[in-house]
């Protein structure tokens, strides 16, 4: 074998090496990290240059992976450019229309790379990013804000969207604003104001209706319980 040959094979060593170097990295980890987090109004709140005080915020975190909400006047370029400062070599947008205050779109950002990309608008209120990191399967959503009725037909959506996806019985998460109620919070709930703040917003907003007969509904969350049930087994 020449020097060449030597060279070239060393060369594809050193690239094999640094691949699977890499992916353990990922599949190897006892613990993931993950943050879903609605930023509001594409970070609104923060007017430091380059959203400097959300970045130092990720920093601190060092997530492996970050869902993000209201990610509102990011284009592509702009969210991979900030996904970078804290970290995160891999990013991608559900849609994106950087002059419109109303889009709301969704967004995934990773240590690792993220393939496997679906990008779904249609039916949905905000859309929905299908991603896989790894061997894991993410659905990053932000469902609608204002009737229960259709944030079911959006929950029931993505449930047959897994149910009949070609890892069914995978690592599934679910990430993203769901604008529902946690049945794990219920006694926190129930300590609190919030029915009656909820009853008193739709009289003044009759558009509204996140209530089902008076009541706070968990149905969202219990069909998302169900289904992990169904599929494990």
């Amino acid at each position: 074998m020449n020097e060449t040959k030597l060279k070239i094979v060393a060369l594809i060593s050193g690239i094999i090496l640094s691949t699977s170097s890499a992916l353990a990295s990922l599949d190897d980890a006892k613990q993931l990290k993950i943050i879903s987090y609605n930023v509001y109004n594409g970070m609104k709140l923060d007017e430091s240059e380059g959203k400097q005080k959300y970045i130092d915020w990720a920093k601190a975190q060092d997530a492996d992976i970050i869902a993000w909400q209201e990610m509102n006047f990011f284009t592509r370029e702009k969210l991979e450019k900030f996904a970078a400062s804290y970290g995160h070599k891999y990013a991608v947008l559900l849609k994106e229309s950087p002059e419109d205050a109303a889009f709301f779109p969704v967004a995934i950002t990773s240590k690792y790379p993220i393939v496997n990309v679906n990008k779904v608008v249609d039916n949905l209120w905000h859309g929905a990013l299908y991603a896989d990191i790894g061997n894991y399967h993410f659905v990053v959503t932000h469902m609608n804000p204002f009737w229960t009725a259709k944030r079911i037909d959006e929950i029931n959506l993505i449930i047959d969207s897994i149910k009949y996806s070609r890892d069914p019985k995978g690592k599934w998460i679910i990430a993203g604003d769901l604008n529902s109620f946690s049945p794990a919070d219920k006694s926190d709930y129930d300590k609190s104001t919030l029915l009656e703040d909820i009853k008193e917003k739709q009289k003044k907003r009759p558009i509204l209706e996140n209530l089902v007969d008076g009541k706070l509904s968990y149905i969202l969350y219990n069909k998302i319980f169900w289904m992990l049930v169904l599929l494990m087994h």
